[in-house]
């Protein structure tokens, strides 16, 4: 009897365990099958003859794709999508491309290159979106020819955007050449994806296009050299902290401080101890120093653990910390009384940090 109650409970456990092990994928072939039960019905629906049905449909076949298909695709949607393609309605065409673009099946890759020069823009810009999403390498001729002609738009994909997704070198020199467009938003876009390619070869044309009219490519062009690295981007960054917009500079700072370059001590010295500064600018600014760790930088921020704006001080705290100089001792064990709790954390653990 005891025997026969002991084999009951052991394959209790493994019913148990069991069970568990397979609710996982059960749950996912449960899903999949109620989307795919959904996508097909919403495929039929792209063959009404009502224009916004059709609309809708499309819409909600990207939101199933969206959502349901990390495990795998939805490989019997595509030919139907590509045939939306051409719908005469350009929201269809739209909301088809995009859910080519998360479904990223490869065969739908030739006619969303077709699909570039659809006669309207929002179309143009959803396919361009979905290429470069899908990420082949046979749509970066298409879209490198397209660069020029297409019309830029704040807030819309491009073709610059979908190269930079695809990463491809070859890319390179026409994202270049578009830095000197005529059109803000093509000089954006191509900023933005020579930093999304990171390649060295963009760096000088970059740094040049920090002195850019528009100060949506000046600060495309800031976050592309950040991307990048290059140690070639220091001093120009450093001269761009004492004439740009807050928004700017902050990027700025916060690059400096990624690239750990010691040149940048002294600016962002400066930076830190300008009561005028940008409270957010002046926190970055501490962040950077705690990340170059150069010595040069302890007295400053010794002086800016006395700030009025506590987050000044626990961001110091924190620095002196990463430093690690004895010579700020003193300092943090007063700021263990600080009036802050937060800036007494900070300086307790900048203190376990300290060269004894």
């Amino acid at each position: 009897m005891r025997i026969t109650l002991i084999v009951i409970g052991v394959l209790v456990v493994i019913a148990v365990v069991v069970g568990v092990a397979i609710q996982g994928p059960l749950r996912w072939v449960s899903m999949d099958a109620r989307a795919d039960y959904s996508m097909k019905k919403k495929i039929k629906q792209l063959r009404s003859n009502d224009p916004k049905e059709r609309e809708k449909a499309a819409d909600d076949i990207a939101r199933t794709a969206l959502s349901y298909y990390d495990h795998g695709e939805p490989a019997f949607a595509v030919k139907p999508l590509i045939g939306a393609l051409k719908d005469k309605n350009s929201a269809v065409r739209e909301n088809a491309a995009t859910a080519l673009g998360f479904i990223h099946n490869a065969r739908a890759v030739p006619s969303l290159i077709n699909a570039l020069k659809d006669k309207d823009s929002k179309v143009r810009s959803r396919v361009a979106w979905a290429l470069g999403y899908i990420g082949d390498k046979r749509a970066v001729k298409p879209l490198i020819a397209a660069l020029k002609e297409y019309t830029y738009f704040r807030n819309q994909h491009s073709p610059a955007l979908a190269l930079g997704q695809i990463k491809d070198l070859r890319a390179v020199e026409p994202l270049i050449s578009l830095l000197k467009d005529k059109r803000e938003f093509a000089r954006k876009d191509a900023a933005t994806a020579l930093g999304d390619i990171r390649a060295s070869r963009a760096v000088e044309p970059l740094i040049t296009a920090l002195g850019d009219e528009r100060e949506s490519v000046r600060a495309e062009a800031v976050r592309a050299l950040g991307k990048i690295g290059d140690i070639r981007a220091v001093e120009p960054l450093i001269a761009i902290l004492r004439r740009e917009s807050s928004q700017i500079v902050g990027s700025a700072v916060y690059i400096l401080g990624d690239m750990k370059d010691p040149r940048a001590v002294d600016a962002l010295i400066d930076v830190l101890s300008d009561k005028y500064e940008n409270m957010f600018i002046r926190q970055q600014a501490a962040e950077a120093l705690g990340k170059i760790k150069d010595k040069r930088a302890v007295r400053a921020l010794i002086v800016a653990l006395a700030d009025q704006e506590s987050s000044i001080r626990a961001k110091a705290a924190l620095a002196l910390g990463k430093i690690g100089s004895l010579d700020a001792k003193q300092a943090l064990t007063n700021a263990l009384n600080d009036e802050d709790s937060a800036v007494q954390r900070c300086a307790k653990k900048a203190l376990g940090q300290l060269r004894y």
